[in-house]
């Protein structure tokens, strides 16, 4: 704020000057340059507390269809061309508020305050993987046609997805080219001649067909089960499902695929019924869709953080509690970075310093 000498009436005139501080640091004054002061962590943890978020993780676990209508991608800033998207997806029965830390200390670093704008994706974790990765594909699309309808903004063309547990494997069918791959692990026969309705046909071969998105450039993985976890598989885990319950929608559809294909199904999911077709049971080291997946290779740079809790055993035979290592390696990866902490390890300083360090190299790869 400036203020005017007093004119000849005695009045004094103020000028109130505005600056977005994410694009401003100093501002000039009559005796130097001058540092602004800004806050830029308070408003993150007002978007990403845990009280935000109530009881949201558990809703979209045992009640998908109450979280629907929140599922979507979030930004927490106004949209800036020149910033890369980094878009962080939590994982099974969990929400959001566990990347409080990574978005705060990303936000308190210059640099990267500068050059990326933390976005979020939120979903109900109950729904299988295919489904909920052809959400995520249709918010970044959304996004793009919204606010990039002309594909030229150098920001959007660079995007970063950061992906957790189940996250991570929404983000790598972000960046696949499945061919046949995924739907071959489910059906024995091409959608054409599966018995179910063209609405069902469409949506299967949407969610089981992908290839990767032109604008996203990078993914990191954090615990994620790219082989599954034998957890999904114990009986216990098999009999708490019963506890979800599954949209009228998606129960239709998945009974219309059983019944009406039992002979052009995988054996496993034949056994399994209509838990190999929600989150947790194509979780399982068994799954064939997880087989299939893990027949193609990221089409862009990949990072792997995996947790061995700190225990000194062999890394080959180590585990972060819920997923081995030998579930969460992968041999195309960039960089692999073990890490001492179990599965829920977002938010240790470690973690956050490695997913910063390698925003930072990102900036440095053009």
């Amino acid at each position: 704020m400036s203020i005017q000498p007093q004119d000849e009436s005695g009045t004094r005139r103020c000028r109130l000057l505005l600056l977005n501080s994410l694009d401003v640091d100093t501002i000039a004054s009559p005796d130097g340059d001058r540092q602004l002061a800004a806050d830029f962590t308070s408003a993150k943890h007002l978007a990403l507390s845990r009280k935000a978020f109530g009881g949201i993780s558990i809703q979209g676990l045992l009640y998908p269809e109450k979280a629907m209508g929140d599922c979507q991608l979030y930004r927490m800033d106004e949209y800036d061309p020149q910033r890369i998207p980094v878009v962080f997806v939590h994982g099974l029965m969990s929400d959001p508020h566990i990347w409080l830390n990574m978005v705060s200390t990303l936000c308190a670093d210059p640099v990267l305050r500068k050059r990326y704008q933390p976005w979020y994706f939120l979903y109900p974790t109950a729904m299988g993987v295919p489904q909920a990765a052809a959400m995520l594909r249709k918010s970044l699309e959304t996004a793009r046609a919204h606010f990039d309808p002309d594909h030229n903004d150098p920001g959007m063309h660079r995007m970063v997805l950061v992906g957790h547990s189940m996250g991570g494997l929404l983000s790598r069918m972000q960046v696949t080219d499945s061919g046949s791959k995924l739907w071959d692990g489910i059906f024995s026969r091409p959608p054409h001649e599966i018995n179910v309705s063209e609405n069902v046909r469409a949506s299967m071969t949407e969610a089981l067909f992908v290839k990767p998105l032109p604008y996203v450039e990078r993914v990191i993985f954090i615990a994620t089960p790219h082989r599954g976890s034998k957890i999904a598989s114990l009986n216990i885990v098999r009999r708490l499902t019963s506890l979800i319950r599954i949209p009228l929608d998606s129960l239709m559809m998945v009974n219309e695929i059983l019944y009406g294909n039992m002979d052009a199904l995988s054996p496993q999911i034949t056994k399994w019924g209509v838990f190999s077709f929600i989150s947790i049971g194509m979780l399982s080291e068994r799954h064939p869709l997880l087989k299939g997946l893990n027949e193609t290779t990221p089409a862009v740079d990949h990072h792997s953080i995996i947790g061995d809790r700190g225990r000194r055993v062999p890394r080959e035979d180590s585990s972060d509690g819920v997923v081995p290592y030998w579930s969460s390696h992968l041999s195309t990866a960039e960089s692999e970075t073990m890490v001492p902490h179990g599965h829920g390890c977002v938010e240790e300083a470690d973690v956050v310093h490695e997913v910063l360090q390698l925003l930072h190299e990102h900036l440095e790869a053009r």
